[in-house]
């Protein structure tokens, strides 16, 4: 998990482990790699916090619906392929895809560093790539 994962589950703010890491004896990038339960523990937490913002506005009330993607195809949104695209680019991120796709809006420009790929498309790509993966949410 990079420092942005860290920091949305609540492990690690301003490059300083957390209470919750400290939990689970957790108090440096060492311990963090050297303890697989807490590595688990933490992407749980990383999921509970991008299906709160995903419920929050407004993608997770899409889940059963299908939009027409970039391309023109049917995209199906499920909770896993959101889930999916929220991990991979944040929450606010596919709130703003799904909005895009509303409007029925023009693919946008790539963004640098990934080729002809834009966050976009890698949203859709995770919608479609996950759509039939089982998820149980993690949401207290």
């Amino acid at each position: 998990m990079n420092e942005f994962a860290l920091a949305g589950a609540g492990w690690k703010i301003e490059g300083r482990w957390t209470a919750r890491a400290a939990a689970v004896r957790v108090t440096s990038d060492s311990d963090f790699l050297a303890n697989p339960i807490a590595q688990e523990a933490a992407f749980n937490d990383l999921l509970r916090h991008n299906e709160r913002l995903l419920r929050s506005n407004g993608a997770w009330s899409q889940i059963g619906t299908t939009i027409v993607g970039l391309r023109g195809d049917l995209v199906p949104i499920t909770a896993s392929g959101l889930t999916a695209a929220a991990h991979r680019e944040g929450a606010p991120t596919v709130a703003r895809y799904l909005a895009h796709r509303r409007n029925g809006m023009a693919m946008p420009e790539s963004v640098p560093g990934r080729g002809d790929l834009s966050k976009f498309n890698q949203i859709e790509e995770r919608l479609n790539s996950f759509a039939q993966i089982p998820y149980q949410s993690v949401s207290r």
